[in-house]
């Protein structure tokens, strides 16, 4: 399989601002591989922080880390980068194939990243996956990766909220509320597969210029058949509840 790299230059929050000049800039790489029958298709475009400052390089290292998880069949789950995780990604489509020459061939990696949000607190990049590596569907998901501008640390739930557990509260009302739940209900008396039938906040909180986004991915709380599974908040609505200003 051969690869297709290009590093497409942007000025960043072309997506969302009109930049400033202590923002930190991003740059567009993307992967894109050849198109042949028993080949993966392998199409990644992601922001990565223009800098060789070491917050940019910890930014990146995240990001680059979060993509190889997604896509690492090694089996040590040992690949170091992109491209060395696509080769093991390769290698076990050919395996499979070797021993079920009538499985599927068409092995996909497919992650769409983008800039969402950028203030003097906060870099919000959110990543859309699609994984097919056989069987009767593949596996979409979301994430969101929110980054400190300053230092380049991957913030928590606790770096983004003055309590957690207020907010995750606050949620809760809103995901009942959603979903016709009355207060005293059990969370998951409608299918939904909460641990200990306690509501918890998920792992990815993802932030626009005027919305907080809460993403269940498939499995995590419900079926795969019920999908993604979100909930929605403008940002005047839990501004209370952010320790980071969202504010440009």
């Amino acid at each position: 399989m051969k690869l297709k790299f290009a590093l497409l230059s942007l000025i960043a929050g072309v997506m969302i601002s009109c930049g400033k000049d202590n923002e930190m800039q991003f740059e567009h790489y993307t992967l894109i591989s050849d198109n042949c029958d028993k080949c993966v298709n392998v199409d990644i475009d992601i922001p990565l922080a223009k800098s060789s400052e070491r917050k940019a390089r910890k930014i990146n290292d995240q990001l680059n880390s979060h993509i190889v998880k997604l896509i690492d069949f090694s089996d040590k789950g040992d690949a170091e980068d992109i491209k060395s995780a696509i080769k093991s990604f390769e290698k076990a489509q050919s395996q499979l194939l070797s021993e079920f020459p009538e499985a599927p061939a068409k092995w996909e990696a497919r992650i769409k990243g983008e800039l969402s949000d950028q203030t003097n607190d906060l870099i919000s990049i959110h990543l859309d996956s699609y994984i097919y590596s056989g069987g009767a569907h593949g596996y979409g998901s979301e994430s969101y990766l929110n980054f400190d501008p300053g230092t380049g640390d991957l913030l928590t739930a606790d770096d983004l909220f003055k309590s957690t557990g207020s907010f995750q509260d606050f949620a809760e009302k809103k995901f009942r509320k959603d979903h016709g739940l009355k207060t005293d209900e059990n969370i998951n008396s409608q299918g939904f597969m909460f641990e200990e039938d306690r509501f918890v906040l998920p792992n990815n909180i993802g932030f626009t210029r005027d919305s907080l986004f809460l993403v269940y991915n498939p499995y995590e709380i419900a079926a795969y058949s019920e999908g993604r599974i979100y909930v929605g908040f403008k940002l005047a609505e839990v501004q209370e509840f952010l320790k980071v200003n969202n504010k440009p």
